[in-house]
């Protein structure tokens, strides 16, 4: 709920808290449909971390962190009905390949990211701007019944991440959480937008294929446990070319259009596994974005406002010049507008979103 309304902003409540517990009660009935088709559900939470320096950006930590504890308790209400092991939860700081210098350390989060529900947590850890922070487990008491799941590839590069590295970064978090604790991840998702890509597909699967070597040299390190080290990715992957001008609504969809991207979900499912990954997902491939998604299922959306900026984007002008025209959830430049939805009424969760 925090990271819609993140991107979305209020024209009707005008109380972020109600705004974001109206959030809550809407999608509450999907997360328990996902939950009864017997799938585990993922929830979304850059609002917990890219939140401070895009929505929040203008305000004190001390402020960002009051509303960051409002998403969590918000979303463990909207969870009551999911138990935590079917549960993921995926914390970021936007994957977009910025300078990204104003993000918040994860040691001021930390606390508040616990205090959510979901058995796994996903969390950036191996970019430049976070692979130090595996430190802030040395200081805190790792939660019982928690799986971490730190991310060892970074997906707004092109370099193969060597499968030595992997294991070593898993091994950081495997000293102070135990190796039964740790899931290796990606840092964010490949295609967080379809037509968003940092990476090439093919470079995409290399870098899954290297994940699963690293896990394998990590479980060697720890061997004396017997353990298995187990491997995922956050979520989104490249949508196909043929595809995608569907996916993004450029052109109205084929007759046939629901049989290619079944076709092509199958596919991806068999790429996943000869990569060697554990826990595979369809790679949201019918999906824009995943925010878009959410507010085509709910009403009470009619109205239309500029996305909100990036705090290191607008002090880094030369840089984010080089991101115009890239599509996305934000206006990553002065010259490229992009435009979400905004609440412009009361929200409620359709009967279509569940079909």
């Amino acid at each position: 709920p925090g990271t819609l309304a993140n991107f979305f902003q209020d024209d009707y409540f005008n109380d972020h808290t109600k705004y974001v517990e109206a959030l809550g009660k809407a999608m509450q009935k999907e997360y328990e449909a996902i939950y009864k088709a017997g799938l585990t559900l993922q929830v979304d939470c850059p609002d917990l971390a890219m939140g401070r320096h895009t929505k929040f950006k203008d305000g004190s930590l001390a402020d960002f962190r009051a509303a960051a504890a409002v998403h969590v308790r918000v979303m463990n209400e909207a969870l009551v009905n999911v138990p935590a092991d079917r549960t993921r939860m995926h914390v970021c700081w936007g994957n977009y390949p910025g300078p990204h210098h104003m993000d918040v350390p994860l040691a001021d989060i930390i606390d508040i990211v616990l205090d959510a529900k979901p058995k796994y947590l996903s969390i950036e850890a191996c970019n430049p701007g976070h692979a130090h922070e595996w430190e802030v487990f040395e200081n805190i008491k790792w939660p019982a019944g928690k799986v971490i799941m730190p991310g060892v590839l970074d997906t707004t590069t092109s370099h193969i991440e060597h499968p030595k590295l992997i294991a070593q970064r898993l091994m950081n978090y495997v000293r102070f959480v135990g190796a039964s604790n740790v899931i290796a991840c990606t840092d964010c998702g490949f295609s967080t937008a379809a037509g968003a890509m940092n990476v090439p597909t093919e470079i995409v699967y290399a870098k899954l294929q290297s994940m699963v070597k690293g896990a394998r040299i990590a479980e060697e390190m720890v061997a004396k446990d017997l353990f298995r080290i187990a491997t995922t990715h956050v979520g989104s992957l490249p949508r196909p070319a043929e595809l995608l001008p569907y996916i993004r609504g450029d052109q109205p969809a084929p007759a046939d259009f629901q049989q290619k991207l079944a076709s092509a979900t199958e596919e991806l499912f068999a790429k996943q596994l000869d990569a060697g990954i554990d826990f595979v997902n369809d790679g949201e491939l019918g999906r824009r974005d995943y925010v878009t998604a959410a507010r085509n299922r709910m009403d009470g959306f009619d109205s239309e406002k500029q996305a909100t900026g990036a705090a290191d984007l607008e002090e880094m002008q030369e840089f984010s010049d080089k991101l115009e025209g890239r599509k996305g959830l934000l206006t990553l430049t002065k010259k490229t507008e992009v435009k979400n939805a905004a609440c412009s009424g009361p929200i409620t969760y359709t009967d279509a979103g569940l079909k």
